[in-house]
């Protein structure tokens, strides 16, 4: 396609050709009806083939709505899947806009902790609950759908691979550039200058943001691994076993018995080490008289009532 002819908001060679090495255009086995209209054919194995042009469309769609919003931090991205959270991470970054990477907590939306004018999903299934809770507050929702995805309070789908780190991390780039370039801070004529690798999760990076995160910690706090520990270091593991080096109270190592601890107390207060049948002091049926628990009792009152004896305790 001549550059000449082709739409400024077209896209180009490559751009075609990293959402098909990323396959982008792979769905599932499955589809659902109104996901139908993005199928361009299916494989014989049974997977399912999104069409790359629907794609494109509506990822610019997606691009406008995004770049029309004035500020960046009404615009709320959200990712609970593993593979989502660092493209969610770069999105978030570049279009300066509020994130939730993780779990979403219910009642985000609808107690008013957050009050956005658009949310970003990278999957409906996993961000059901944020989608959900959206619908209630008249908040607009931009997705990332596959074949068999649903599209219940979606109002913008952009068709994808949702299941590949590489492919999810592609449209986040892709994404993150057309709201750069039609927000003017990036030319069309000229390349970005960020990589779509930067938008990759891998099991590398994961690593080694878990280590930079850690090692600004250490240099934070001091070599302290939590505030107010001042120069305490991290606890390692140097192989000693220090607890034969813990002293003990004379208690936990002496074999003594009961006499030499209770040496110097009155017989009376020390406790006794024989055991008591509680059974005797139960009274038994007495066979000559037949008084026992059952026996009701005496109806002789001696002349007195039940409000006691006549005579006063006091006369």
């Amino acid at each position: 396609m001549d550059d000449i002819n082709r739409f400024i908001l077209d896209p180009t060679p490559e751009d075609i050709l990293l959402l098909l090495a990323a396959k982008c255009h792979l769905g599932t086995t499955h589809v659902t009806p109104k996901m139908k209209k993005y199928v361009y054919t299916r494989r014989g194995d049974g997977t399912f083939i999104i069409d790359i042009n629907k794609t494109w469309q509506k990822l610019v769609l997606a691009a406008r709505v995004l770049a029309s919003v004035k500020e960046g931090t009404d615009i709320y991205v959200t990712s609970t899947s593993v593979r989502g959270r660092r493209p969610a991470s770069k999105l978030s970054m570049f279009l300066n806009t509020v994130v939730n990477l993780g779990r979403f907590s219910p009642g985000t939306l609808t107690k008013s902790t957050v009050e956005p004018r658009l949310l970003v999903c990278l999957d409906p299934y996993d961000d059901m609950q944020a989608i959900t809770e959206s619908s209630r507050c008249c908040i607009p929702v931009i997705s990332f759908v596959n074949s068999d995805s649903s599209l219940e309070y979606v109002d913008i789908a952009i068709p994808c691979n949702t299941v590949g780190s590489q492919s999810i991390g592609v449209m986040c780039y892709l994404l993150a550039r057309a709201v750069l370039r039609l927000g003017g801070k990036v030319n069309y004529d000229t390349q970005w200058q960020v990589i779509p690798d930067m938008f990759f999760h891998t099991d590398e990076v994961a690593q080694h943001e878990d280590d930079a995160y850690v090692s600004d910690l250490k240099e934070e706090y001091g070599g302290a691994s939590r505030p107010g520990e001042g120069d305490i270091p991290f606890a390692e593991d140097d192989g000693v076993n220090w607890e034969k080096y813990s002293p003990k109270p004379d208690w936990m190592t002496s074999k003594s018995t009961v006499d030499d601890v209770f040496g110097g107390i009155s017989s009376s207060l020390v406790p006794s080490t024989e055991p008591i049948d509680w059974a005797e002091d139960t009274p038994e049926l007495n066979n000559e008289t037949g008084e026992g628990w059952d026996t009701p009792a005496s109806t002789n009152n001696n002349n007195q009532t039940w409000q006691g004896s006549s005579k006063s305790l006091w006369d």
